[in-house]
């Protein structure tokens, strides 16, 4: 990768820690819709739950890159460790025009989660001259022509998923399409991935709970309460990924629109209020003084910003209307 940016202690870490379980076969997760969902999102949670939250964001991210492809009828390059980059963030995006037999992909992508440690990416871009139209591409992110810069990350929250810009000038062959004009969008299991990041939200903020268990005072009636109302959350999330799971399998063409931003906007709460429990229940200290702890929740906050809050209400409703 041209222009590779220098990665932090932390960031090293996390992208060693994915290589393991990549190599290992614990990135080998059943593909949502194809009867085994519960044990997809079931992994997902569990991972977020005990593995840095970092991990969990790439780990999730690349497990979509293999599902995408899978749906598509195609796979990702053995050993590869991918990434989706799709991001339109304040306008950016990438332009793809022929080239040859090929094509040439240019521009500048924002929020690129592990922008360098990918070996591949699967990157949407806007068509030159068609009319709204997008493809998807497989992009190997060795050969040159892609810029990364990772220093405008100011956050803490996830700062070791080295997220960031990417510059693109690359040109790719013809077998780097991934299905047809539109298929990122379009296909059923867009809308499936989107419930398997919200099960990382869960796992992420189950990972606080089981942290303020060891911290809690049981003597405390107030504090005692408060890990209830943190427990009857994560119990909550982990029912709802469930029903989500055993109704994608059921129907796994039907439009999942609905119900995958109900499910995120359920779990995003819910991560929420397992975090202000447990601030309530534990007090300031493991919040200003356990390094770890402190990382956690500022990850988990982060992440559930993925959740669009009142636009993703509008389209429940909507739905609920028709």
């Amino acid at each position: 990768m041209s222009g590779r940016a220098t990665v932090t202690p932390a960031q090293a870490a996390a992208e060693h820690r994915v290589r393991q379980l990549l190599d290992a076969g614990d990135l080998d997760l059943p593909d949502p819709g194809c009867g085994e969902t519960r044990a997809r999102f079931t992994a997902l949670h569990r991972l977020a739950a005990t593995e840095d939250l970092s991990v969990a964001r790439l780990v999730e991210a690349h497990c979509d890159a293999a599902a995408i492809a899978h749906e598509a009828g195609r796979s990702l390059p053995p050993g590869a460790f991918a990434g989706v980059w799709a991001s339109k963030f304040r306008g950016s995006g990438i332009i793809a025009r022929p080239d040859g037999d090929g094509w040439r992909l240019t521009g500048t992508l924002r929020f690129c989660s592990g922008a360098p440690m990918l070996d591949v990416a699967l990157v949407d871009a806007r068509i030159d001259g068609g009319i709204g139209e997008h493809q998807l591409f497989l992009v190997p992110l060795g050969d040159g022509g892609v810029h990364v810069d990772t220093d405008s990350w100011a956050s803490a929250g996830l700062a070791a998923t080295a997220t960031g810009g990417v510059d693109l000038d690359v040109r790719v062959d013809d077998a780097a399409p991934i299905g047809a004009s539109g298929y990122y969008l379009d296909r059923p299991g867009f809308w499936h991935g989107a419930v398997g990041v919200a099960a990382c939200w869960a796992g992420g903020a189950e990972g606080v709970h089981a942290a303020a268990l060891r911290t809690a005072r049981d003597d405390d009636p107030h504090a005692v309460a408060n890990i209830g109302r943190s427990s009857a959350a994560c119990w909550a999330m982990t029912a709802v990924l469930d029903q989500a799971a055993d109704e994608i399998d059921r129907h796994p063409e039907r439009p999942a629109m609905p119900m995958a931003l109900t499910v995120r906007h359920l779990l995003a709460a819910n991560c929420r209020d397992v975090i202000d429990a447990v601030q309530r229940a534990t007090g300031p200290g493991p919040f200003a003084f356990d390094r770890d702890f402190a990382q956690r929740v500022a990850d988990v906050r982060l992440y559930i910003e993925q959740h669009h809050h009142e636009a993703d209400l509008a389209e429940i409703g909507r739905a609920a209307l028709a």
